[in-house]
């Protein structure tokens, strides 16, 4: 399956996890947002598409763009199983943005005071890129945190010291381009 995000000029392989095989049915449901894509004998795949109904023109002309990142609900069973035959629940956060050219990217997890939390680098593709943060301090996160906020934070079962609640802000960077976003990790019952 191929798309094409600049009006037939050029097409991206859109095929993850895909056989090779014919393709008869393509349905979007539209208030799910997700692709249906019906395939000769194989199966049928769903893929959520919601960031592909939001790319417009102002998108396809910035060289970065991180989509709206969602809230997290904070809990604090990450990283810890219940039973030793358990994987332990593990949170994630993928950070999807589109780059105007592929290249090495820097990405930085910080506190809204720019304390550094994590940090890492992406090869990015042109176009879509969806990079997966498990909520977790670095090794030097955690040291920077710690010094600034003076805070107990617990080593979960798995090895990571994950975020405890707040707001953060994630700031991908290329060649002198720069955008940020930020995200928040919330308590289930009251919101903050």
């Amino acid at each position: 399956l191929y798309v094409s995000f600049d009006r037939g000029k050029s097409w991206e392989l859109f095929q993850t996890g895909i056989p090779n095989v014919a393709i008869h049915d393509l349905v979007i449901q539209d208030e799910a947002r997700d692709l249906l894509v019906g395939t000769h004998g194989r199966s049928i795949y769903k893929t959520d598409i919601s960031v592909l109904q939001k790319i417009d023109n102002l998108i396809l002309n910035s060289g970065l763009f991180i989509f709206d990142l969602p809230e997290v609900i904070f809990s604090d069973k990450w990283g810890n199983p219940q039973n030793t035959w358990e994987k332990p629940d593990t949170p994630g956060l993928d950070i999807i943005f589109y780059a105007g050219a592929g290249g090495e990217f820097a990405c930085k997890v910080s506190t809204l005071d720019d304390v550094v939390v994590s940090e890492t680098t992406i090869n990015a593709d042109k176009g879509l890129n969806v990079l997966s943060y498990d909520l977790a301090f670095s090794k030097m996160g955690k040291s920077a945190y710690l010094r600034k906020y003076k805070k107990e934070l617990l080593e979960a079962k798995d090895g990571k010291t994950y975020l405890p609640k707040g707001i953060y802000q994630v700031e991908v960077s290329n060649s002198g381009l720069v955008e940020k976003k930020e995200f928040k990790i919330i308590n289930k019952t009251n919101g903050e």
